[in-house]
């Protein structure tokens, strides 16, 4: 289960990190070439767009988006320049989004299902039908805060139908925000090779921290029956939020700690 709060973190966590990672990477590799990508490059070539209209249908008139995930993406484009940099056209557009069920969280106010075979089809289908208008590669990235199905990731993980399928022209890596796990064609090394603009790493200094200030708290009265808060640990410890998920995950699996919601809310017991 992941509520609309704990979404809306990882979502804005995700597409931060996405960001940092595009503009720290020396090269990009494209269909025929790898390209250098020199300091600067990326400065008015990248966008951000989201489903906020979207969300809004499916909300009350005094309800506010903020509150939800609205499937921010994040999109920079590698370029051919003209003579003296005149009528640059685009090559390659790299997109990383992050999809959530709206519907379900705006009315329940969570969701507790895998990404499957319909939300990725949602998805390609708007990346191929770019593709093929503007003759432009696309590398997608798909990260989803409650992981993917199987058949979803043997779907993409298959070379021998996984790129062709869809479009020569899509490359498609798929992020799960609760692990941090990517699936991809290790055979397309488009995919492959770029594959680490969109990893969440995993520093495990940083879970190994978070666990101790965890366990500090637990071992202060005041928190033996209130539990530790994901959020309280992102605004007053500086964690991340995937950071803390994966503690919290690690915890949650020695028979010690429980993880529950409480009104939308992620909390850590001990049990």
């Amino acid at each position: 289960v992941v509520t609309s709060t704990i979404a809306r973190l990882l979502e804005m966590d995700y597409l931060g990190r996405f960001e940092a990672s595009v503009h720290s990477v020396p090269s990009v590799r494209l269909a025929e070439e790898t390209r250098s990508i020199p300091d600067g490059y990326w400065d008015g070539r990248s966008e951000r767009r989201s489903e906020r209209p979207r969300l809004q249908q499916f909300l009350d008139d005094d309800e506010h988006a903020e509150q939800y995930p609205v499937n921010t993406s994040a999109r920079f484009t590698i370029d051919s320049s003209g003579f003296m940099g005149v009528g640059r056209s685009p090559e390659m557009i790299i997109e990383a989004t992050v999809c959530s069920d709206l519907e379900a969280h705006a009315t329940n106010g969570f969701d507790a299902s895998p990404a499957t075979l319909d939300t990725l089809l949602e998805y390609v289908n708007r990346s191929v039908y770019e593709a093929e208008q503007t003759d432009v590669e696309v590398l997608l990235g798909i990260a989803s805060p409650t992981g993917w199905s199987e058949s979803v990731r043997r779907q993409i993980s298959q070379n021998d139908i996984s790129q062709t399928k869809y479009s020569r022209r899509l490359s498609i890596v798929l992020i799960d925000l609760q692990t941090g796990e990517l699936t991809y064609d290790s055979s397309d090394p488009v995919a492959s090779e770029n594959a680490r603009l969109f990893a969440l790493p995993i520093d495990q200094e940083q879970q190994s921290e978070c666990e101790d200030e965890i366990l500090s708290r637990f071992n202060r009265t005041e928190f033996g029956s209130e539990g530790v808060l994901l959020e309280t640990l992102v605004d007053e410890a500086g964690f991340t939020p995937h950071i803390v998920k994966r503690t919290f995950n690690t915890l949650a699996n020695r028979e010690a700690y429980e993880q529950k919601y409480l009104d939308g809310k992620l909390v850590l017991f001990e049990a």
